[in-house]
């Protein structure tokens, strides 16, 4: 993944936080890059209303250490 690609990543999951969910699944095959480059997050079965703060503190945390890998 890009830098590019990883603050895309970043910018989906805050905009679900924005609007009091979290995704709930975040993994490598989870996130699709499409035939135009443009990567798209997918499987929104475990996606939830927010429980607070803490709850996304600790998604983005995880989102964070995801990143730092791939």
């Amino acid at each position: 993944m890009t830098d590019a690609d990883k603050q895309g990543c970043r910018d989906v999951v805050q905009k679900l936080h924005d609007n009091g969910l979290v995704h709930g699944d975040m993994h490598p095959g989870n996130v699709l890059r499409l035939t135009d480059g443009s990567i798209m997050l997918i499987d929104f079965q475990l996606t939830m209303r927010s429980l607070g703060s803490a709850m996304e503190t600790e998604r983005n945390v995880d989102l964070e250490w995801w990143l730092a890998r791939h």
